[in-house]
């Protein structure tokens, strides 16, 4: 069997998608199935495409025994929303080069989204090959845009989001989501068959992450956020937080991640080490 990931996001970029992607690509090496993957040129997470791949309309490497592809798109990070869309819509269209340069033809396409516009991709794909595909929804969109503030629901390109997630959600032979609020929203909110979606969560390596003991005797406490830092995700809590709680030696906040909301974070006065 072969299974072809479609993704704009993958290692050597680090982030969720990515580590979630690169192990779940490697688990299903190491159970028999030929894995291919089609993203763009690492750009993540500060929207600049890495040196070693700077320059490139094209490139094939391989991470780990996975065949990756990768193609160009229009790099930006998150601080204007007409960028990024560009940069989503770049790398939908050109994701469909894969046609041109995965052979054969896998079994099924596995669609990463966001961003959404990707499941479109998918959808030509499986269509032009005759293969079924699968939406991952690891964030919801456009309801997540739409709470931002990034768009109204009312204008053009809201109505346009909307009408394309009904599209796809229609469309796709299955529908994954890795939270079980997310599972809630697709089955009561937006009317997903129960049959057609699948509970696909985060996972963590055991072998190298263990359970802390005694957990609640110990005397520090840390809270640690770890991941992107971007406007999408309330890291202004936890400047807040730890204001709130500058009195308590026996607390501290850790930050691990980059992003262009870090700046903002360090100028609220709590100081944080750089990792």
């Amino acid at each position: 069997m072969k299974i072809l990931i479609l993704t704009q996001y993958f290692p050597p970029e680090v982030g969720a998608a990515q580590t979630r992607l690169y192990e779940t690509a490697r688990a299903l090496l190491n159970n028999g199935v030929d894995v291919d993957v089609f993203t763009s040129m690492p750009s993540y997470p500060l929207g600049e495409i890495f040196d070693d791949y700077r320059g490139c309309f094209f490139k094939q490497d391989k991470i780990d025994g996975i065949n990756v592809y990768r193609v160009w798109a229009y790099a930006s990070n998150e601080l204007g929303v007409i960028k990024r869309l560009f940069s989503y819509g770049s790398f939908t269209a050109l994701a469909m080069t894969a046609l041109t340069k995965i052979k054969p033809k896998p079994d099924l396409i596995f669609v990463e989204s966001p961003p959404l516009t990707l499941g479109m991709t998918g959808y030509i794909l499986g269509k032009i090959w005759g293969r079924p595909w699968m939406l991952n929804i690891s964030d919801l969109w456009p309801d997540s845009i739409f709470a931002l503030g990034a768009m109204s629901k009312e204008s053009l390109a809201g109505k346009s989001m909307i009408k394309l997630e009904r599209f796809l959600y229609r469309k796709a032979s299955g529908i994954t989501a890795v939270t079980e609020g997310m599972v809630f929203d697709l089955l009561q909110k937006k009317h997903i068959p129960q049959n057609k979606l699948y509970y696909l969560p985060n996972g963590a390596n055991v072998e190298i992450f263990q359970p802390v003991q005694n957990l609640a005797e110990q005397k520090q406490k840390s809270f640690i956020y770890a991941g992107r830092v971007g406007s999408a995700h309330g890291v202004e809590v936890i400047a807040k937080a730890a204001e709130f709680t500058k009195h308590r030696d026996d607390i501290c906040y850790q930050v691990v991640g980059d992003g262009p909301e870090l700046e903002n974070l360090k100028k609220t006065g709590v100081q944080f080490e750089d990792n």
